[in-house]
């Protein structure tokens, strides 16, 4: 699959039961009418209160068969690479 890197703001999150009652995350973004789907197979639950409302990240995302951005990883803006 291609990935993408989209840096943004966190709108919303909204957690939410998919068709099986299992949770995944929806991220509305501040300055796009885009949103990205968090998904445990993806991203390890543990991380998902990583992702705060209001702060900026690098989120690297695929695109799924209908278009939709999947979380692979995110990163903060502040996070210094050596």
């Amino acid at each position: 699959m291609n990935t993408k890197i989209i840096k943004n703001k966190i709108n919303q999150k909204q957690l939410r039961p998919d068709r099986n009652g299992r949770d995944y995350l929806l991220l509305k973004l501040a300055t796009s009418d885009e949103a990205i789907f968090v998904f445990p197979s993806k991203v390890k639950k543990e991380r998902w209160e990583q992702l705060k409302e209001g702060e900026e990240y690098e989120f690297i995302v695929e695109e799924s068969n209908n278009g939709s951005n999947l979380l692979v990883d995110f990163d903060t803006e502040e996070t210094i690479f050596i």
